[in-house]
């Protein structure tokens, strides 16, 4: 479930479980409406206990009438668990358990105060005096070895002065099979799995046969029959596989089509053994433990052919079948088969071959027949080296480290990416990846100024439910690939700056094969050169990335390429490093970014009314001409237009002299925006900053008055409507 389902906790219920009550041999059923089986956490570590505690109430009994001494309770013989199983990413999974009890089901028995004697089947119908009844047996005693030599322990069976002292026995010792003389041979197959439907991919099967002795034979003459023992030795993935996803508790082996090649004098020829034949044997249950299935079978007899020199070289055939039935925990028989191809030389026996000599018969000339097989097909690994061998402990959680800043030049850390990960079609879940990304940054910045390129590393940490998916499923034994779409971004002021890593490359690199050891691989590329906004305020937040995609590459035992993705998204929290902005000071002492661009000279307030508000293009450094209001009042708003074509694109506005960030602003269609200044903005010229991805592209001077909170336009519409009206007023008076 861990590694197919990333199944993290599963809880549920029964009701169709219920007990029995047997009496006088009648029994009874009494069903229990509910069995709840709460949520818990289900282990993550290869090996460890998973228990499911289920709780319920038994309805009350009634004892029937003509009950007998006692009432014998029996445990359900067969009932039903609908599970919800909650995966890594909180989705529920239905899943059903359909149990069945063993034989024996006995839970106890409950005395019946007043219940008929339960009725005993005569062991002797003669009275006990009958001469003709058979006398008990006694079991045999063990007689104590005495010791007349020694008067102080006449019991004492260890004297060594007793010539007569039998040798204590040793207790026998279960044998190992062992080659004490080192001739068992051993050779390997790849072998392609396939059980009830389901493709278990392709794993490594060692073959192990123990030579027969046989005597040197003559061009020919025949070699007798003898007997053969085949021990297949199974693969730690394959043993996984067949546990965690059959629940096979035991598995038999036989060979189809059974054949044994006989090569000599360049030649290889095929000859048909009789039907192996192999029992059913134990799957172990535990990660490690070595899993060997035997297969019998008769080698016929082979007559040396004519043209036999040297020896005579017994082999299985380069491809092989092995047909199977897995028995799962429920008795059920299910098919397999294996499709093996040799990954060396095959050979299990040699026969040495003697020449004719003077007076032997000619013998009959055998045809040279083509190699049934064609040449060997010698498998090896891919070129990657082995990676790390660590092995942490599973069972115990990694403690959440706060983060602390590192050298700001070189700086570091490791956070959790939860990644949705499909290979080869397949959805392996959802995994919770630890990446560590390392850069250079520098040691402050200015406002404008272009950071160059660095490089970039990040370290890919996988579990082992990953790594047992990629094994066990796919056969999986090296990876590597890379992301394009990775970026940084960098903040200040509610300026995001992206800042993208073209190609994150990781080469390729092994995958560890073995239960508990550490998965990781490397990926380095170059963060882009960017430029600090001439809208950050005191300090630059460089952030990891908050999403991005690795596509990539598994390499499995047979050197297949199967595509695999990994789609990540990080963490609320994703700060590298924070970076402090040296300001640059102007003659005023006012921090300024840059040089001053022309302004348009403030206003002059007479004894007239408030002076209508004058529309002032102004030209920014790229010659943007902006139109908004000469004045307006602390805490109004005023309209700042666009040139045309400006509609829909967004820009971050700021207020130069107080490096006051007045947020990020869309352009409406009527090419506008509406820019509020704070109530505590000082009264005075002032400076608008207009900015787009981080770079000025305008800027504007107005005057900030001390009248009312309204917006400058409207304080301006209203100056107009007055001097209209006294305008009307006047021309009535002239017309009196």
């Amino acid at each position: 479930m861990v590694d197919l389902l990333a199944a993290e906790s599963a809880g549920g219920e029964s009701t169709d479980s219920s007990l029995t009550v047997t009496t006088r041999g009648k029994t009874t059923s009494v069903a229990i409406p509910r069995l709840a089986v709460p949520s818990t956490p289900i282990p993550q570590a290869a090996g460890e206990s998973w228990q499911m505690r289920a709780s319920g109430v038994r309805p009350a009994i009634t004892t029937p009438d003509d009950a007998g001494a006692t009432l014998k309770l029996g445990m359900p013989a067969a009932f039903n668990i609908a599970v919800t199983v909650v995966d890594i990413d909180g989705g529920d999974i239905p899943t059903t358990f359909a149990c069945t009890g063993p034989t024996d089901l006995t839970l106890g028995t409950i005395a019946v105060e007043g219940g008929a004697v339960d009725p005993v089947e005569p062991t002797d119908p003669t009275p006990p005096t009958d001469p003709t009844d058979p006398t008990p047996s006694t079991p045999p005693t063990t007689s104590v070895p005495t010791d007349p030599t020694d008067p102080t322990d006449p019991t004492d069976p260890t004297d060594p002065t007793d010539p007569t002292e039998p040798t204590p026995s040793t207790p026998p010792t279960t044998s190992v099979p062992t080659d004490p003389d080192g001739t068992e041979s051993e050779f390997g197959y790849r072998c392609d799995v396939v059980a009830v439907g389901i493709n278990l991919r392709a794993h490594l099967v060692r073959v192990l046969v123990k030579p027969t002795a046989r005597a040197a034979v003559k061009p020919g003459q025949s070699i007798p029959e003898s007997s053969a023992n085949f021990t297949f030795v199974m693969a730690e993935s394959l043993r996984s596989s067949v546990k965690d996803l059959l629940g096979g508790v035991s598995m038999d082996a036989q060979l189809a089509n059974p054949a044994v090649t006989v090569t000599t004098g360049g030649n290889k020829s095929k000859v048909i053994i009789g039907q192996t034949f192999g029992v059913q044997q134990p799957v172990p249950q535990m990660a490690g433990t070595p899993w060997r299935i035997s297969v019998g079978g008769t080698i016929p007899v082979i007559k040396a052919p004519s043209y036999s020199v040297d020896d005579l070289k017994l082999g299985l055939p380069v491809k092989i079948r092995i047909d199977s039935t897995i028995i799962d925990e429920f008795g059920g028989p299910l098919p397999a088969e294996l499709k093996c191809t040799a990954t060396g030389d095959s050979t299990f026996d040699t026969v040495p071959v003697v020449p004719l000599e003077p007076g032997d018969p000619e013998p009959e000339v055998d045809p040279v027949v083509p190699d049934p097989d064609g040449p060997p097909t010698q498998w090896t690994p891919g070129p990657w080296t082995p990676g790390p061998t660590t092995t942490p402990t599973p069972s115990t959680p990694t403690p959440t480290v706060p983060f602390e800043p590192t050298d700001p030049r070189n700086p570091s850390r490791e956070l959790d990416y939860r990644c949705s990960v499909i290979a080869a079609g397949l959805n392996l879940r959802t995994h919770t990846v630890k990446l560590k990304a390392e850069t250079t940054a520098p040691a402050s910045v200015k406002l404008g100024e272009v950071i160059p390129a660095a490089p970039v590393k990040m370290a890919f940490s996988m579990t082992e439910s990953l790594r047992a998916s990629a094994v066990d499923l796919l056969a999986a034994e090296a990876i590597s690939g890379e992301s394009t779409d990775a970026a940084f971004t960098a903040n200040s002021a509610g300026i995001v700056t992206g800042i993208p890593i073209p190609k994150l490359a990781a080469p390729i690199s092994a995958i560890p094969q073995n239960v508990g050891e550490l998965w990781q691989f490397q990926s380095t590329g170059t963060l882009s050169a960017w430029t600090v906004p001439t809208g950050a305020y005191r300090d630059v937040q460089l952030d990891l990335p908050s999403r991005f995609k690795f596509l990539g590459t598994l390499v499995d035992i047979d050197a297949q390429d199967l595509p695999v993705s990994l789609d990540c998204v990080g963490p609320v929290d994703l700060k590298l490093v924070t970076i402090p902005v040296e300001y640059v000071e102007d003659p005023g002492g006012t921090p300024s970014p840059e040089p001053e661009p022309s302004t348009v000279p403030t206003s002059v307030t007479t004894s007239a009314p408030t002076p209508e508000p004058t529309i002032v293009p102004t030209a920014a450094p790229e010659a943007l001409a902006l139109q908004l209001p000469s004045s307006v009042a602390a805490g109004g708003t005023m309209k700042v237009k666009f040139p045309a074509g400006w509609a829909g694109k967004k820009v971050q506005v700021s207020l130069k002299a107080c490096s006051e960030n007045l947020g990020t602003k869309t352009v409406s269609k009527n090419n506008e925006i509406e820019v509020k200044v704070p109530k505590n903005t000082s009264l005075g010229s002032h400076t608008l900053i207009v900015s787009q991805n981080g770079k000025q592209i305008a800027s504007a001077t107005f005057t900030v008055t001390g009248s009312g909170g309204g917006s400058g336009l409207i304080a301006g519409w209203i100056d107009a409507v007055v001097k209209l009206v006294g305008s009307l007023l006047g021309l009535l008076r002239v017309k009196g």
